[in-house]
């Protein structure tokens, strides 16, 4: 049998076991983080509007933009 573990940490008398996604390509990567967008685009939009828009006055939309726009020109 594998690790069944990445990495276990000691923390006084806690243990901490840090589980690792097991190897994957990269098309895999990209399905799997598809589906949590899905996910996660699928229960914002299951909120009511007016409960959506009392979340979206806490964000700050020019940080978002900028990561955005840093991304978008990393891949070019």
């Amino acid at each position: 049998m594998g690790k069944k573990y990445a990495v276990t940490y000691k923390l006084g008398k806690t243990t901490v076991h840090i589980v690792a996604p097991p190897p994957m390509k990269e098309e895999e990567k990209e399905i799997i983080l598809r589906q949590f967008h899905f996910a996660a685009w699928t229960a914002w939009n299951s909120l009511p509007v007016d409960e959506r828009l009392k979340l979206n006055l806490g964000v700050d939309l020019t940080a978002i933009l900028q990561h955005r726009l840093t991304t978008l020109f990393k891949a070019e």
